[in-house]
């Protein structure tokens, strides 16, 4: 006679082989939940700072210009430069050692050269006013012997109006600029911009206490789920120079 093996003892080794398996995933989960939630939150604060930076930037024409005839003149009258060039926006004056001062006149385009033959010409809709009038410059002309119109770039750049537009927007308009940003819902976050020389608006966040300029409903809290990520950036300032500052983003 042939005597059936008893299945008690393996249906109670299933059971406890289970047992220890949900135990362990939930012991890992457990463990592993500040790591997701970090990874998490800094995958939200690179996806932030590049929608920022796009938000934040706009087209930047310049033009390489050439004065040969300038006659040691520290200052030049480029007459019909907006036409000869097809400019349709704001200008600046520079070269390469930064802004140069420049005067905007219908067509004509004065700027102060202090010698150097080289200049270029920026065009964004980012610059606004037609400059500080000037007088006893020479009068050039589009032409081997006047100025000559050389090399066009066009590039996207960081303005520094459109940060200072975009801050502003946060404390007007909060809910609007987080679903623009594409802020996950259940999340916050603050915005800070740290110029050049220093000066800060926006949100700052250091040992674990916030600052801020300008009106705001938005208080950060005061916890350890805050995440705060510091970025250099270049931007284009106000007169068209090329400065570094920093971005600031915190998300909780």
């Amino acid at each position: 006679m042939i005597r059936k093996k008893e299945k008690k003892g393996s249906h109670i080794g299933i059971i406890l082989s289970f047992t220890i398996f949900v135990s362990f995933v939930f012991f890992f989960y457990v463990m592993m939940q500040p790591v997701i939630k970090y990874e998490t939150k800094q995958n939200q604060i690179e996806l932030l700072r590049g929608r920022i930076i796009e938000e934040a930037s706009g087209e930047l024409k310049s033009f390489s210009v050439t004065i040969p005839g300038s006659g040691g003149s520290s200052c030049v009258k480029l007459i019909s430069f907006i036409n000869q060039a097809g400019i349709e926006e704001g200008i600046r004056a520079g070269n390469s050692e930064g802004a140069l001062d420049f005067y905007l006149e219908s067509s004509d385009v004065y700027v102060r050269i202090y010698g150097d033959n080289f200049i270029k010409i920026y065009e964004s809709v980012e610059f606004e006013g037609n400059g500080d009038e000037m007088s006893g410059c020479a009068e050039l002309v589009n032409g081997p012997s006047g100025y000559v119109i050389g090399f066009t770039r066009i590039e996207e750049r960081v303005f520094e109006t459109k940060i200072i537009k975009l801050i502003d927007e946060y404390f007007e308009n909060y809910e609007e600029v987080k679903e623009r940003l594409g802020i996950p819902r259940g999340n916050e976050f603050a915005l800070g911009f740290v110029y050049s020389n220093g000066t800060e608006i926006g949100f700052s966040y250091s040992e674990g206490e916030f600052v801020f300029t300008g009106n705001s409903n938005i208080i950060p809290p005061k916890v350890s789920s805050v995440f705060a990520d510091e970025s250099s950036i270049e931007y284009i300032s106000s007169d068209a120079s090329k400065k570094i500052s920093k971005i600031k983003i915190i998300i909780w």
